[in-house]
């Protein structure tokens, strides 16, 4: 119980944080996709809008952290192996990502290659804070590691 407590948290309160840098990665690496209608490089984007970035990633980010963090508390219950917690994380966090940000921005209608792109990156960000969280908690969590199955 404590291990999920600590997941809920660290999900919470971290995730949408690596959900922005890793938002931040995406933007450098293809060089701002996202922001060559506003006519300026990504890392001049980023440089004026960090602080609204990171404002949206915890609004937007928390309610798919805490939903995925929940089901992920419930499935790892039936994963005794750390590889399996550590692959099942990263699925939750990108399908539940992809679709409460998908319900939240295209309620009305998904159609275009760019809306697939932003559900894309959103599935990205999800799977990568995911990942990272299940990891922090199972590799670097203050509780006592899970004893082994017994067979």
């Amino acid at each position: 119980m404590a291990r999920n407590i600590w997941l809920f948290v660290v999900s919470l309160f971290i995730g949408p944080a690596i959900g922005a840098l890793v938002f931040f990665a995406f933007a450098v690496i293809t060089d701002g996709i996202i922001v060559h209608a506003a006519g300026q490089s990504a890392s001049n984007f980023l440089d004026e809008n960090w602080p609204i970035i990171l404002i949206a990633a915890y609004t937007l980010g928390a309610i798919p952290a805490a939903i995925a963090s929940v089901i992920i508390m419930l499935v790892s219950r039936f994963l005794p192996q750390l590889w399996q917690r550590l692959v099942a994380g990263p699925v939750i966090g990108a399908l539940v990502s992809a679709a409460v940000i998908g319900l939240f921005l295209f309620s009305d209608d998904v159609s275009s290659v760019d809306d697939v792109i932003i559900i894309s990156g959103v599935a990205l960000t999800g799977a990568v804070s995911a990942f990272c969280c299940v990891g922090l908690i199972e590799l670097w969590h203050p509780l006592p590691k899970r004893s082994a199955p017994v067979t």
